[in-house]
């Protein structure tokens, strides 16, 4: 693992609240030069609302609470996973708009949303939405 990636683990994991993420990733670009950029929230939505998979299949501020008996609707990787299986989602060549899907072991570990050539768009956690390459 490259020590971009290891800093951008560390940085989502270490239990710093999430307002400090955009001025760690400007730390980190003065070692570690990335093009990853913070992105504004969906519609305003609180980003503890939603994560990566109801970002990219576009769930965000979609869902009026409590959708179902034991609260909130959350869509989960394995959520993501059925999907695939079910063949509700299918491999298609990268393009503007397409899921970009990060596995590891065979599982979804984190999905996003192509945005041009290279470029992918994502929910970091229960941080903020962010603009980055696909790897």
């Amino acid at each position: 693992m490259d020590t971009l990636r290891k800093l951008l683990e560390k940085m989502t994991r270490d239990g710093s609240p999430v307002e400090t993420y955009p001025g760690k990733l400007t730390a980190i670009s003065i070692q570690h030069p990335h093009t990853i950029r913070v992105l504004p929230s969906p519609h305003g939505e609180d980003l503890g609302r939603f994560n990566c998979v109801m970002y990219a299949l576009g769930l965000v501020a979609a869902l009026e609470p409590p959708c179902n008996f034991v609260g909130r609707f959350y869509a989960d990787t394995g959520y993501f996973d059925s999907l695939i299986q079910q063949r509700g989602l299918s491999p298609c060549a990268e393009k503007k708009g397409a899921l970009v899907v990060w596995t590891s072991a065979g599982a979804t570990k984190h999905v996003g949303i192509m945005r041009d050539q290279g470029r992918a768009a994502s929910k970091w956690g229960i941080g903020y939405v962010c603009e980055h390459g696909p790897r």
